[in-house]
């Protein structure tokens, strides 16, 4: 049986490749490196580079795809940089307990209960209030 270079390409390209572990740290690492997304190129060789890979002979396509299929968190930008989607959800839940902290905190001291509302709201204003505001 004899097969074209055409039908030989598409084999290749839809042989499913399955990226090490290693492959796959290689690849957030240098995500982490560039502040969470990173040229395709540059993601491409990172995992290329890494020991204890099989990656070295595919196409920046093929090992990309495969990373985004193993990592769910690892997508492409429109842009068509890649980007590691798992940092920002643990910033924004960051802000989140670091905000409930605050205000459990704040809570426990009894100024915060007095100015909850504001400076309008308070009964006895003296002048240290009416300066206070005309500060602020």
């Amino acid at each position: 049986m004899k097969i074209t270079r055409r039908q030989l390409r598409k084999l290749i390209s839809e042989v499913s490749v399955e990226l090490s572990d290693a492959e796959v740290t290689a690849a957030k690492n240098e995500l982490e490196k560039e502040g969470g997304a990173a040229g395709a190129e540059m993601v491409a060789k990172a995992v290329k580079d890494a020991e204890g890979g099989d990656a070295d002979d595919l196409e920046d396509d093929q090992v990309l795809k495969a990373l985004m299929d193993k990592e769910p968190s690892i997508t492409k930008h429109t842009d068509g940089d890649i980007v590691d989607k798992s940092g920002i959800a643990e910033s924004v839940l960051n802000r989140k307990v670091l905000r409930r902290m605050i205000i459990s905190e704040l809570k426990k001291v009894e100024l915060y209960k007095k100015y909850s509302y504001g400076v309008d709201d308070i009964r006895d204003k003296t002048k240290a209030h009416d300066d206070i505001v005309g500060h602020t």
